[in-house]
């Protein structure tokens, strides 16, 4: 499998951001972003404009932001938007009829005195109808989140690493839950707007560069992406529609090639992957300098390690995933959240 980091949810001057599709691109290019994900609120302006493509070497792809007052759905591989004056089910509804996909935007975005006095959160999407998957961590409510005071504003601005929290548990608790009964991708979002462009300043207010080196996602693809922007969009899509990815906190350090998989004989799945359940199946994984590590089965942890080399037995059938920590003296640093395997009894 191939490894490719991309940031996804990004807002350009089509809607709320401060760049246009040229400025975007070099701030990934010199992020070291492989793939760019745009989800500009209400619009596919540039996708029938100029259509995706590569942008100074990045993968630029185009999806919208469904954006109702509340219940934001992050969607791509659309050609015509749903009115977000529908309700959820029907838009959901009308965005896969279209052979698309999407997310649940910021479902834990609680309201913010400076910044937003509404909460854009999600509410009662477990009981949705139609297929979906999660942005399970977004950078911006992350920092939203935590300036929900003028002490914690200032520390926000001078240190945005400090807002990146574990994704939010009432979200893990709901996709664990929906993950044993169907596949449920979850990614990584930025929400990025830019800002003054102050690159020098260390603030989530500053610039694209900064902004693209909080959260990422990682697709994995069985090839290699050559340059060819219409056979690269499909692969790093499909990746992301049934869940060959993982998330990453970059403000804890890059990673490259990270696995985790289940083996039986000579065979192995990855990420988003299901499998009937064998006696005899394991878990594996290789985890990065100074980690501890938590299997996860049906919500609950099994198995938590600081070995860099797990390979534990599956007992029984169940959803599973990983959480990896960065360990900084006595604190653990969110790093690293995979997608599920699902073994299933049948």
């Amino acid at each position: 499998m191939f490894d490719y980091p991309g940031v996804i949810h990004v807002h350009s001057t089509y809607s709320d951001g401060s760049a246009c599709y040229d400025g975007i691109s070099r701030a990934a290019a010199k992020a070291g972003v492989k793939f760019l994900m745009i989800n500009d609120h209400d619009t596919l302006g540039e996708l029938h404009k100029k259509g995706e493509r590569y942008i100074n070497g990045v993968l630029m792809l185009i999806g919208a932001e469904i954006s109702p007052p509340t219940n934001h759905f992050i969607c791509y591989d659309v050609k015509n938007l749903p009115n977000n004056k529908m309700m959820p089910n029907d838009y959901i509804k009308n965005i896969n009829q279209q052979g698309g996909f999407g997310f649940l935007a910021h479902p834990d975005h609680r309201a913010n005195k400076y910044f937003q006095p509404q909460s854009m959160g999600w509410n009662e999407w477990e009981n949705l109808s139609h297929h979906f998957g999660i942005e399970l961590w977004n950078y911006f409510t992350q920092w939203t989140n935590r300036a929900s005071s003028f002490v914690n504003l200032i520390k926000a601005i001078f240190n945005p690493a400090w807002c990146l929290q574990e994704p939010c548990e009432k979200v893990k608790s709901g996709w664990d839950k929906l993950a044993q009964k169907r596949r449920v991708p979850v990614i990584a979002g930025v929400d990025a707007h830019g800002g003054r462009q102050l690159g020098w300043f260390p603030s989530i207010l500053s610039s694209y560069v900064k902004q693209f080196s909080t959260l990422r996602t990682h697709v994995l693809t069985t090839n290699q992406l050559t340059g060819n922007e219409i056979e690269d969009r499909n692969m790093v899509l499909d990746a992301l529609r049934n869940g060959r990815s993982y998330l990453l906190n970059y403000t804890a350090g890059k990673v490259e090639n990270f696995k985790f998989t289940a083996i039986y004989k000579d065979k192995s799945w990855h990420m988003g992957d299901e499998l009937k359940w064998h006696k005899g199946i394991k878990i594996t994984s290789r985890l990065p300098k100074g980690s501890h590590a938590r299997i996860i089965k049906d919500g609950k942890t099994i198995y938590q390690t600081n070995e860099k080399i797990i390979n534990i037995p599956v007992k029984k059938p169940g959803v599973y995933r990983m959480e990896v920590f960065r360990k900084r003296g006595r604190c653990l640093i969110p790093w690293i959240y995979t997608n599920h395997i699902y073994i299933r009894t049948v």
